[in-house]
C-alpha cells in the first residue's frame, strides 16, 4: 500500500533475491516419558447468576431529579 501520489524512486527499486539459502530444517530429538496423564481439575458449577451489568448514571438507567427553572 502506497500513499496517494507516491512516486517511485527509479534509482532504488525491489528486486526479488533469487540466491535466498532455503532455511536448515533441524531434527529434534523425540523424548518419550512415562509420566501418567494429568486428569483436569474437577469443576463445581455455581448455581448463583450475576446480576445484570449496568452502567453508573448519567451512561445508564438512574433516577433523575428535574431542576426547578
Amino acid at each position: 500500500v502506497v500513499p496517494p501520489g507516491f512516486v517511485p524512486d527509479p534509482d532504488y527499486t525491489w528486486v526479488p533475491r533469487t540466491r535466498v539459502q532455503p532455511p536448515t530444517v533441524k531434527a529434534t530429538p523425540t523424548t518419550t516419558s512415562s509420566t501418567p496423564p494429568v486428569s483436569p481439575p474437577e469443576t463445581t458449577t455455581d448455581s448463583a447468576v450475576p446480576p445484570p451489568f449496568e452502567l453508573p448514571p448519567p451512561f445508564g438507567p438512574g433516577t433523575t431529579t428535574p431542576t426547578p427553572p
